[in-house]
């Protein structure tokens, strides 16, 4: 048994540096995994647990009209700083602002589609991740047909191999890597799970290979947000100097109240920044999020088994 999953944590480590990988291994490796005996047929494991669909829509709901609007709202005020700076600016410095501004609106539209659209890295049920499946699963599923009784998940020790551990989910049936966990809302389990993000419905999980598109969506996720820090900027700089190039008595207070405005913002973003970084750290610590997922490899002491 103790060779069989340090065999199938290889594979799982194959598949998390290269998730097309997966497809590969289960054409070259499903037969060995399927001739460990007594098994289960993978059509007969009990079904998988339904996600929370209606949330879900609420939050892809959200997270597509604060985007979208979002978006809007952006090329709106571009369009009107256009309009005010009559002609004042240089035609180059135009063309900046309004590249910048665009580029950001279609890296966000980006984001948000693959943030709705691609795995974020669930693990599947197949002959590399189903099998061996664990005795007292087994046991279960011959007896009842269900595993809903079952609410502790089956973990393995780290060998002297050095491979890293393992757990079964008994939800999934499927054995997951060290740092994969079941979503409570999504109902499936993640490779290299890192929080349900309420505001698209979605799981975020994998991780950005510097330069390179790692696997899951975490890039899609931090695509938006630097489309955000970059594209709104932009904008309110353009509007801010179209305000001032118009030497007009109503445009100058316009332009005085929007850099009074901005740098209040600014102050207060700071401070929410600050406050939001020390939050994050002490969820991890915690090792919960506020659906109750875990956002660390090892959840907390009053974190609920996943």
């Amino acid at each position: 048994m103790h060779k069989t999953l340090t065999f199938f944590r290889l594979t799982y480590k194959i598949t998390m540096v290269n998730p097309l990988a997966a497809a590969a291994i289960d054409r070259s490796l499903g037969e060995q995994a399927a001739s460990f005996a007594p098994q289960i047929p993978i059509e007969q494991l009990p079904p998988m647990p339904p996600p929370a669909r209606g949330k879900q829509l609420l939050q892809e709901w959200l997270g597509c009209t604060a985007v979208i609007g979002g978006s809007g709202l952006v090329l709106g005020v571009t369009s009107a700083a256009v309009v005010l700076q009559n002609g004042q600016l240089p035609w180059w410095a135009n063309g900046l602002f309004i590249a910048a501004v665009v580029v950001n609106v279609v890296l966000a539209w980006g984001g948000l589609w693959g943030m709705l659209y691609t795995d974020p890295g669930n693990v599947l049920r197949s002959a590399a991740t189903c099998y061996p499946i664990p005795e007292e699963v087994l046991s279960m599923i011959t007896a009842t047909g269900r595993l809903d009784t079952m609410k502790e998940n089956i973990t393995t020790s780290e060998h002297a191999s050095g491979q890293a551990a393992a757990s079964y989910c008994v939800r999934c049936c499927v054995w997951r890597p060290h740092g994969a966990h079941h979503c409570r809302l999504c109902q499936r389990c993640v490779l290299r799970f890192d929080h349900h993000c309420n505001f698209y419905g979605r799981c975020v999980g994998g991780q950005s290979q510097g330069l390179c598109c790692g696997p899951g969506n975490m890039k899609y996720f931090r695509l938006v947000f630097t489309a955000l820090h970059c594209g709104v900027p932009a904008c309110v700089v353009y509007l801010f100097l179209a305000l001032i190039l118009r030497a007009d008595s109503t445009a100058n207070t316009l332009a005085i109240s929007l850099g009074c405005g901005l740098g209040l913002l600014a102050v207060v973003y700071c401070c929410k920044a600050r406050g939001f970084c020390g939050m994050f750290a002490w969820l991890c610590q915690r090792g919960c999020n506020q659906l109750g997922s875990p956002l660390c490899s090892e959840p907390g002491p009053n974190a609920p088994t996943v």
